[in-house]
């Protein structure tokens, strides 16, 4: 499992999916997820995501809000934060 955890504002590390050693467990994303986490962690704005993973834009923002949820936080920002010790987000 990658850790992340330790980067999530303690409210929001009870949030988060975790495995039995308080790791985000990455395992809990799916393909497509991992997909647009690796998008993400380059910065890339809603509408190149879009393009880079051949889906709509509404799609884009439906996968990020269950990306968002499993991290336990609500804005992009925050994401990015989270996303700081994932090393391999495609593995």
């Amino acid at each position: 499992a990658q850790q992340i955890k330790s980067a999530l504002h303690p409210a929001q590390q009870q949030e988060a999916a975790e495995d039995p050693d308080g790791n985000i467990d990455i395992s809990q994303f799916s393909e497509r997820e991992r997909e647009i986490i690796g998008c993400l962690s380059q910065r890339m704005s809603n509408q190149e995501i879009a393009r880079s993973t051949h889906i709509s834009e509404n799609t884009v923002k439906f996968h990020l809000k269950k990306i968002f949820a499993k991290l336990g936080v609500s804005r992009r920002i925050e994401a990015y934060t989270a996303l700081i010790g994932l090393k391999s987000p495609l593995a």
